[in-house]
């Protein structure tokens, strides 16, 4: 997955570990340095950002779900909508944030304020185990792709299409429906280069 948002945005990852505590005090903070990564609490080291200067921001935050100190969020939405409003502030008009997290990580909150969402992308997971006998297990986390504004910076959707699985009927479905662009009806066009992989995305163990 972290592959194919670097090839969806063509940035560069950089981890910063998000701990809401830590056991041990932090060393004295040093200057953030472009292409490093930095390990430590991103709640006191993303304030050092300058305001508007990132194009991507990938957070795979906690939980709220496990008994480690640094995952026992009392509010995960809070804790969220926190994030939001911080990175926004971080990030370039238009810039991106992926933002990982359970299917009821934005639930009652507004967010409208800071970021736009553009797509709520489903990680289907079918390998986990069983999670208890009175429910559902669930299968899947969400991947909340917002940006800032009304138009992203980059999307570079050649560079992550996936291949047609019925190539020869898709073709000729294609060729006889049909779509709407601007508001004019077109013929749509099969891409030799593959599909939009869209908003449901496999397991990848």
């Amino acid at each position: 997955m972290r592959n194919t948002l670097k090839q969806l945005l063509g940035g560069i990852l950089t981890d910063v570990a998000l701990k809401e505590s830590c056991r041990e005090p932090l060393s004295p903070p040093l200057p953030l340095q472009i292409n490093r990564i930095h390990s430590g609490d991103a709640l006191q080291l993303v304030p050092d950002v300058p305001d508007g200067s990132v194009d991507l921001i990938v957070c795979d935050g906690p939980y709220g779900t496990q008994s480690h100190a640094w995952d026992q969020i009392p509010n995960i939405q809070e804790f969220n909508l926190r994030l939001i409003r911080m990175f926004s502030a971080k990030l370039k008009e238009g810039g991106a944030l992926y933002l990982f997290g359970k299917p009821d990580c934005l639930d009652f909150i507004d967010y409208r304020p800071y970021l736009t969402l553009r797509s709520r992308i489903v990680w289907f997971q079918p390998s986990r185990l069983s999670q208890g006998r009175i429910n559902y297990t669930n299968n899947y986390d969400i991947v909340c792709y917002f940006i800032k504004g009304r138009r992203p910076r980059a999307f570079n959707l050649d560079d992550i299409r996936v291949p047609q699985l019925v190539e020869l009927e898709h073709r000729r479905r294609c060729e006889k429906v049909s779509s709407v662009s601007n508001g004019k009806f077109s013929k749509t066009k099969f891409n030799q280069k593959g599909k939009n992989p869209g908003n449901v995305w496999g397991d990848i163990k």
